[in-house]
């Protein structure tokens, strides 16, 4: 439940354990949460391309790929390639294609530079797995959720993308 505003709390900065278990995860209620990873060297280091290329540099990613930048999400079916009406519906996944991380963030920083909205992420704990050379930049868990959830993390995930990619 949302709660009664129909919006998403918004904190400004990392709640108790035991706030956090109570006020949200027990309750299933989403929140943003600011200032929490201020310390972490990732927020300097990540908008620099070029640290990223480098750090990334023999790094193969997985790279999605849509006409418009939705993916995993309900899309009007073209009645034109199917025999149907105009209003039917489908859910779609993006194209997957592994790349080299140098190719895949030119491909996202220049979206002029291919007719698909490409975007950088894959479940299932990518970020220890694809973008691992990263994780000095960050801490390994946050530790005010290990405690009020009881474990580690089971899967650390990162998403990039530019202004013409969604995620749902």
């Amino acid at each position: 439940s949302l709660g009664n505003s129909g919006g998403v709390e918004r904190l400004d900065s990392p709640p108790t354990p035991l706030q956090f278990l109570r006020d949200f995860v027990s309750p299933n209620k989403p929140c943003v949460i600011s200032n929490a990873t201020l310390h972490w060297t990732a927020l300097s280091s990540w908008s620099d391309d070029a640290y990223l290329t480098r750090t990334l540099s023999s790094a193969h990613v997985s790279v999605h790929l849509t006409p418009n930048g939705r993916a995993d999400a309900l899309v009007p079916l073209n009645s034109d390639d199917l025999a149907s009406s105009s209003s039917s519906l489908c859910f779609a996944s993006a194209h997957v294609m592994r790349m080299p991380f140098p190719e895949a963030l030119n491909l996202i920083v220049n979206p002029n530079s291919t007719k698909y909205v490409a975007y950088a992420q894959q479940q299932d704990d990518c970020f220890r797995s694809e973008y691992s050379a990263l994780a000095p930049d960050c801490e390994a868990h946050i530790p005010w959720a290990t405690e009020a959830l009881g474990c580690l993390p089971e899967a650390v995930n990162l998403w990039i993308g530019n202004h013409l990619s969604e995620t749902s």
